[in-house]
């Protein structure tokens, strides 16, 4: 039996079908001393009928930084290309546990996703 008359090419459109995963994104946070969180607003997607809309999210208290962390890379690649950046591991005041991080040389606070 000829398996292959049951392949079809790949189309070039196939590769808008892809999603690309653990993105970071964009979020608000404000900061207290030593430049930590002390709040962050993550915003939500709501799905009503079909249809998805951004919601800014609610201010949400850090009740404690769990850890942090600096990663440089790429610096031999030049300054655009370069990522430097300081992660934050925070625990919420609803019990949420998220990753943040503030991006060093853009100066953009973003969620990575897990």
């Amino acid at each position: 039996m000829d398996y292959r008359k049951n392949v079809r090419p790949p189309r070039p459109s196939d590769h808008l079908r892809l999603k690309r995963f653990n993105e970071p994104f964009a979020i608000e946070v404000r900061c207290g001393s030593k430049e930590a969180p002390s709040s962050v607003r993550i915003p939500e997607r709501i799905k009503r009928l079909g249809q998805s809309r951004p919601d800014p999210g609610r201010w949400q208290q850090v009740a404690q930084v769990r850890d942090m962390w600096k990663i440089n890379d790429e610096w031999w690649r030049g300054r655009e290309a370069e990522i430097e950046r300081m992660y934050f591991e925070l625990f919420l005041e609803n019990g949420r546990v998220v990753t943040v991080f503030h991006d060093l040389i853009r100066d953009q606070w973003c969620q990575q996703n897990a």
